[in-house]
C-alpha cells in the first residue's frame, strides 16, 4: 500500500482500531473513509477509503442522520448490553469459530465451555444453623441494594461472595470478574467481596473502577463467564449493592432469594486453600474492540455528562475512539456526586447538560448514570429522550 497511487481528491488509509497505520492522498477526507471501509481478511486491519463528498453521507443522511445511526450502535455495544440468560452449547461454540473474527455483540453470546457440575453430598450430621444477622430486604428482584452502615457492610458483603462462590462452586465453576462503580463504600465492600469468593476456593480478577457493561464484558473477554459489579446504580450516595452474573446467567428473582437463604441456612461451601486473586486492566481492551466495529463517518460534537459517575473516564474514550468530538461535563469521578444525583431519568439532572449542548451548537448530549448502564439524550434543539438502561 505504500507504493499504491491515490489521486489528490482521494484518500486511501490502513487502519487498525482507531488508528491509520497508512495514509494517501487527501487527509482532509480522512473522517468519511469508514463509509467505504473494508476488512482485512484474517487480521485486525481494515483498508478504508473515501472520495469528495458531493452527495452527503450514506443513504442520503445527512452527518446528524450518520452519527446518530452509528453512535446508536456504539453506544448499545458500550451501555445497554445484559449478559444472555443461558449458555451456549459446545457445539455452538464450536460453529461460531474464533471470536476475533466476530463482532462484540456476537462474541458476547459465546462463554466458555461450561465444567461439570461438581457433586454436593449430604453432611453426614450437621447442627441446626444459627440465623445470620443479615437483612433479608436487601435481596431484590434483580440486584442486591442497601444502605451502607446500616445494611450493608463489608461483613455482608464477605458473606454475599462466600454464597456467590458456593454457587459456582457447585457449578464447577472457578474464575470470577469483580468491578465497582466510584462510590465512596466501594473499596471496603470489593475487599469484602472478593474475601468470601476466595474462601469459596474462586479465582478473582479485580478490574478496579469500571463501568457496570465493563465489568460483564470482561466475564467473556477474560474467559471467566462470572462477573459481580458492586455499584449502588442511579441511588444516593449512601446506597450500594452488587449485580451478579453467574455462569452467563444474571441472577434474579429466586436465584438472588436462594443467596440469602444459603447464607441464613448456613449452605456455604469453604475450599481448603482460598483462591487466587490478580488484578487487570481492560479498558483499552474494551474501548479498542468498540472502535474496530464502529465508526461515524465524519467528527460531530458531543457533549457527555457522566454525573460524577463511574462511566466519566469510559464514555467519552469510546465515542472519541468512534469519531466523535467530546466536551466532557462533570465526568470527574466522584462518589459524593456534588453537581447533580447521576440518574438522566430525573428531567432536572439533564438542565446542565442542555445548557452546555445549546452554548456549543452540539450536535447531542448524553448523560450517564452512576454505574454507566443508563442513559438519557438531549437534541441540538433541546428535546431529551427518555434514559435506557440494561
Amino acid at each position: 500500500m505504500e507504493d499504491a497511487e491515490v489521486a489528490d481528491d482521494s484518500y486511501l488509509a490502513l487502519r487498525q482500531s482507531g488508528q491509520s497505520v497508512i495514509e494517501r492522498g487527501d487527509t482532509s477526507l480522512s473522517n468519511g473513509a469508514e463509509a467505504l471501509a473494508a476488512k482485512v481478511p484474517e487480521s485486525n486491519l481494515r483498508i478504508a477509503a473515501a472520495v469528495p463528498d458531493v452527495a452527503g453521507g450514506p443513504f442520503g443522511l445527512g452527518a446528524l442522520g450518520c452519527f446518530v445511526a452509528a453512535a446508536l450502535l456504539a453506544l448499545l455495544a458500550l451501555l445497554a448490553w445484559r449478559p444472555p440468560q443461558r449458555r451456549s452449547s459446545p457445539a455452538e461454540a464450536e460453529e461460531a469459530g474464533d471470536v476475533g473474527e466476530r463482532t462484540l455483540a456476537e462474541s458476547l453470546q459465546q462463554l466458555p465451555p461450561t465444567p461439570a457440575a461438581v457433586p454436593v453430598s449430604k453432611p453426614k450430621s450437621k447442627p441446626a444453623a444459627t440465623p445470620v444477622a443479615i437483612d433479608r430486604g436487601i435481596f431484590r428482584a434483580y440486584d442486591i441494594r442497601g444502605i451502607v452502615g446500616q445494611s450493608l457492610d463489608a461483613g455482608v458483603a464477605e458473606l454475599i461472595g462466600h454464597a456467590v462462590g458456593s454457587l459456582m462452586h457447585e457449578q464447577g465453576l472457578t474464575e470470577i470478574v469483580v468491578g465497582r462503580d466510584g462510590r465512596l463504600s466501594g473499596p471496603d465492600l470489593v475487599e469484602g467481596l472478593i474475601r468470601g469468593l476466595r474462601k469459596a476456593g474462586r479465582n478473582v480478577t479485580d478490574i478496579g473502577m469500571a463501568p457496570t457493561p465493563l465489568i460483564y464484558f470482561g466475564a467473556f473477554h477474560l474467559r471467566a463467564g462470572s462477573c459481580v459489579s458492586v455499584t449502588g446504580s442511579h441511588n444516593p450516595p449512601d446506597y450500594n449493592g452488587f449485580k451478579v452474573v453467574v455462569g452467563g446467567e444474571t441472577l434474579s428473582g429466586d436465584t438472588i432469594t436462594d443467596l440469602y437463604a444459603r447464607i441464613a441456612d448456613d449452605r456455604l461451601h469453604t475450599a481448603e486453600a482460598p483462591g487466587n486473586l490478580h488484578s487487570r486492566d481492560i479498558n483499552d481492551d474494551y474501548v479498542q474492540r468498540v472502535a474496530s466495529d464502529v465508526q461515524i463517518d465524519r467528527p460531530l460534537k458531543v457533549v457527555v455528562d457522566a454525573g460524577n459517575g463511574v462511566a466519566g473516564e469510559l464514555g467519552p474514550r469510546v465515542l472519541e475512539a468512534i469519531g466523535a468530538e467530546v466536551t466532557p461535563l462533570y465526568c470527574e469521578i466522584d462518589g459524593t456526586f456534588p453537581h447533580h444525583h447521576p440518574d438522566p431519568s430525573d428531567a432536572a439532572n439533564l438542565a446542565d447538560l442542555i445548557q452546555m449542548v445549546g452554548r456549543l451548537d452540539a450536535d447531542l448530549g448524553i448523560a450517564f448514570d452512576g454505574d454507566g448502564d443508563r442513559l438519557g439524550v438531549v437534541t441540538r434543539e433541546g428535546a431529551t429522550f427518555s434514559p435506557t438502561a440494561c
